[in-house]
């Protein structure tokens, strides 16, 4: 069993059904650990985290559901706000997508 932790900071991260949105969420193997500000979430690593950069993109959980600790991580990832619609090809696809913990679609930067 592995014990790495994946940060994504740095962008938004929707938390759906009415809760604020939050900056970063982190997770270890499928199950998320937290959500909250970019500080918050990197005080949980120990240091040896894969931390992956939104760069100002927006997370939000794939099946729409509440993205909390104890969730599934699958996102996905989008270069606008989701939320505001728009129908241009920025809103129709994800930059990337997280199924089950892993990048299976799109390019997330990794942070230096």
């Amino acid at each position: 069993m592995t014990h790495e932790y994946t940060l994504l900071v740095g962008g938004t991260v929707i938390c759906g059904a009415g809760q604020p949105d939050a900056t970063a969420v982190a997770w270890a193997m499928s199950t998320v650990l937290a959500v909250g500000s970019d500080e918050g979430v990197h005080s949980i690593s120990r240091g040896d985290s894969r931390v992956l950069q939104l760069d100002g993109a927006f997370a939000l959980a794939a099946d729409g559901g509440i993205l909390e600790a104890g969730a599934d991580a699958s996102l996905d990832v989008y270069a606008a706000d989701p939320r505001t619609g728009g129908g241009d090809a920025t809103y129709a696809q994800p930059l990337a997508r997280i199924r089950g913990g892993r990048v299976v679609a799109g390019v997330l930067r990794q942070a230096p």
